[in-house]
């Protein structure tokens, strides 16, 4: 049997039990320090406050609110004592306080970081905006919109539109945005305006809800549905909607579409207690493409269709601005409608060469027709508008001035507030 030599076993043990020995030792002291370290709370000098989040309130009044300066020697703990401090100050939703190293090398001062969102006061929750309201077949109406952001909620919007004129309206609307493409709300109104078909007054109280929800950028959907006492010609009636639609729309302004489409399509229940419910629907499709420079060449056109006759109060009617200029509004009505236009737009002036405002000249041709449910649509004559018109957009100003021909030696002057489409 080979035995190995003592004295290597002896000679290699003790050497690595003194490295040991020596490595615990060495470290000793290392680890006190650092145990001593962590008891006592590191602090640096602030040698730089950045704010953000104020929109109003000065810098100077944040950081005299924090109650700290350049040059104070802060630790971790402090910061939470400095932004209770801006907490408390009864000036912000929330606030927060932290502090960053200024380089890499240098462990001795830091930057105090100050993030705030202030409070919005009573007085800038209100909106106040002017309006003027006109359709040909309405006149002009004037008034206000009184509104209220985040009054009962963040993304809330509460407004009282009041128009007097043409169309009477006083109303009470809520909608909510839950910043994800999900909107919804609902009114309470009381409308009044003179039916240019039957040249009677039409007038509801009532109130709806709706919810719209948009998936990407183009498509939305949007359900809704109200309930309404309906005044007409000396006849009451109680009236209950509901629907479905869903848009495709590209348009990246509504102002001065170009180079999208649009494609809608609708429907609705109608069911009045003074009659058998009706269903109807809307088909559009719009297109807008731009010819040479900022000319757009626009084309839409419409279908309205009811399955059954549709009350006095609710049947569509065309003619005027809004739909075949070169005739008077409400000239025609019936259970369905047809709509199409072409329109070639011309910009004199643009916002893009700097001008606020944009002008132009327009050239269109309208056609539509008007039928019963009793009728079909390949029966009907369909009426024609051609003409030229100028138009004027500015921030607060939109205003089109058209003159159509009916082609059957009648002229009128239209004049509507923006484009139609």
């Amino acid at each position: 049997m080979t035995r190995l030599p003592m004295t290597g076993w002896f000679t290699t043990r003790p050497l690595g039990f003194g490295i040991t020995l020596a490595l615990a030792v060495g470290l000793a002291p290392t680890a006190a320090l650092s145990a001593q370290d962590l008891s006592a709370e590191q602090t640096v000098e602030i040698a730089e406050i950045r704010i953000h989040g104020n929109h109003t309130m000065p810098d100077a009044e944040v950081q005299t609110l924090a109650g700290a300066a350049i040059g104070d020697r802060v630790g971790r703990s402090d910061t939470a004592v400095i932004a209770q401090r801006l907490r408390d100050s009864g000036r912000f939703a929330s606030a927060n306080a932290e502090w960053r190293y200024r380089s890499m090398t240098r462990r001795d001062r830091a930057v105090l970081l100050l993030t705030v969102q202030e409070k919005i006061s009573a007085a800038r929750r209100l909106l106040v905006l002017p309006q003027i309201h006109y359709n040909e077949d309405e006149d002009f109406s004037f008034g206000a919109r009184l509104g209220a952001r985040d009054l009962l909620g963040e993304g809330t919007m509460v407004s009282v539109p009041v128009l007097v004129g043409g169309l009477d309206r006083v109303a009470l609307e809520v909608s909510r945005n839950w910043g994800d493409g999900t909107r919804a709300g609902g009114q309470f109104q009381r409308r009044q305006f003179e039916n240019p078909f039957a040249n009677v007054s039409d007038k509801r109280t009532g109130g709806g809800l709706w919810i719209d929800h948009r998936l990407g950028s183009a498509f939305k959907v949007r359900f809704e549905g109200d309930y309404h006492d309906v005044e007409f010609g000396g006849e009451d009636d109680n009236l209950f909607r509901y629907g479905v639609s869903a848009a495709f729309d590209t348009r990246p302004s509504r102002a001065f579409p170009y180079d999208s489409v649009l494609a809608s399509a609708a429907w609705q229940r109608v069911d009045p207690d003074a009659g058998a419910a009706v269903n109807r629907y809307r088909l559009e499709l719009a297109g807008y493409k731009t010819l040479i420079g900022q000319v757009v060449l626009a084309a839409r056109g419409v279908l309205h269709t009811a399955d059954a006759t549709l009350p006095a109060y609710e049947r569509p009617y065309v003619g005027g601005m809004e739909s075949l200029r070169g005739t008077e509004a409400g000239t025609f009505s019936g259970d369905s409608t047809a709509l199409g236009t072409v329109e070639l737009r011309i910009p004199v002036t643009s916002v893009l060469t700097g001008s606020i405002a944009r002008v132009g000249f327009s050239a269109f041709w309208d056609t539509a027709a008007a039928w019963d449910h009793s009728e079909t649509f390949g029966g009907q004559r369909f009426h024609h508008g051609v003409g030229a018109g100028v138009y004027l957009q500015a921030p607060l100003v939109r205003l089109n001035v058209d003159v159509g021909n009916n082609l059957e030696g009648s002229t009128r002057v239209h004049v509507g507030v923006g484009f139609r489409f």
